[in-house]
């Protein structure tokens, strides 16, 4: 088991969602998923951000990069001061969590791998549509939609995603900062940089 992420005390502050619109339900999660406008061409990204988690009474802080080309997952976790906590590869072989220390570990799936080795669970299955303001493929889900027909509420995978801000790349506007929560465990994502690719 390696070190966690250096534990610091995390202020994880409430966001309040302004908008008129209302949750509704897509309950066929076998149902192709259509997204409108540019976000939907996007097929793979570079990604860079920062992150805040708080589980119970535990807080631990980081950041990570990110490149996503399906099916390929390169992740870098880095503790608050920059040094490389572990680094997970995905392809269709499976997961590779690989810790600053050299140990390996393997799975069939990248978010189990997470929360075993690093105790927390983070999920990347999801995250990869999440992150650009998409609802996931698989699963029922919930979404509120503000201006624009911006994801501004998202309950899927027993996730509850509030995306708190959004900001223009060229011609597209990207989720900022976003917060998850699933039971007593939230995450506070901030995307510092994201670089899509279109297919």
């Amino acid at each position: 088991m390696i070190a966690r992420i250096g534990r610091v005390g995390l202020l994880v502050t409430a966001v309040l969602l302004s908008g008129c619109a209302s949750l509704r339900s897509r309950d066929d999660g076998n149902a192709p998923v259509v997204e409108p406008g540019a976000v939907a061409e996007i097929k793979a990204l570079k990604l860079s951000g920062r992150l805040g988690i708080k589980q119970g009474n535990e807080g631990q802080s980081g950041s990570l990069r990110w490149l996503h080309a399906p099916p390929k997952h390169e992740i870098t976790v880095y503790s608050p001061i920059g040094t490389t906590v572990a680094k997970i590869e995905q392809n269709e072989n499976g997961a590779q969590l690989t810790t600053s220390d050299k140990e390996v570990y393997k799975a069939d799936d990248p978010d189990q791998l997470m929360e075993q080795v690093m105790g927390w669970h983070f999920p990347l299955n999801g995250m990869q549509y999440w992150v650009l303001g998409r609802v996931a493929p698989e699963g029922p889900a919930e979404e509120e939609r503000g201006a624009n027909n911006r994801l501004m509420r998202l309950k899927q995978q027993d996730w509850d995603i509030q995306y708190a801000d959004y900001r223009p790349l060229a011609n597209i506007e990207l989720p900022y900062r976003i917060i998850m929560k699933r039971a007593d465990l939230v995450i506070r994502f901030v995307v510092d940089t994201i670089v899509p690719i279109r297919e």
